[in-house]
C-alpha cells in the first residue's frame, strides 16, 4: 500500500473521496439519471463477469478434451456442457450489445 511519509494511505484516501462525491447526487435534480447510469454499469459488469466464467469453462473443456480427461470422473458433471457455456457466453454478449444499442438510440432521440 502506498503511504506518504506520515503513514497516510493516500491512494485509499483518494478512492474513498471519489465515492464520497456520490453523496452530492441527491442535491441536484438529475440524481435519478446518475443512479440509472450506475445501475446500468453494474448490470453490464455482472453480465461481463458471467461471460468470463462461460469462456473460462469453454477453454477448460477444450483443454480437458485435448488431454483426454473424462469429465465423468470429475466431482460435478453436466450433460448440457459445453453447449450451456456457449449459450451463456453468446447470450451475455447479445444482451450487452442490445443494452448498448438501446442506450445509444435513447440518447439520439
Amino acid at each position: 500500500m502506498r503511504t506518504n511519509r506520515r503513514g497516510l494511505p493516500w491512494v485509499a484516501l483518494m478512492v474513498s473521496t471519489v465515492f464520497a462525491f456520490l453523496a452530492f447526487m441527491g442535491v441536484q435534480s438529475g440524481s435519478g439519471k446518475v443512479f440509472g447510469w450506475f445501475a446500468n454499469m453494474t448490470a453490464v459488469a455482472g453480465l461481463m463477469s458471467w461471460f468470463g466464467i462461460a469462456v473460462t469453462y469453454i477453454r477448460f473443456y477444450a483443454g480437458a478434451k485435448a488431454q483426454g480427461l473424462d469429465r465423468r470422473t470429475l466431482p460435478y458433471y453436466s450433460n448440457m456442457q459445453p453447449y450451456a457455456a456457449w449459450y451463456g457466453a453468446i447470450s451475455c454478449l447479445i444482451i450487452c450489445f442490445v443494452c448498448f444499442f438501446c442506450q445509444s438510440m435513447h440518447r439520439r432521440l
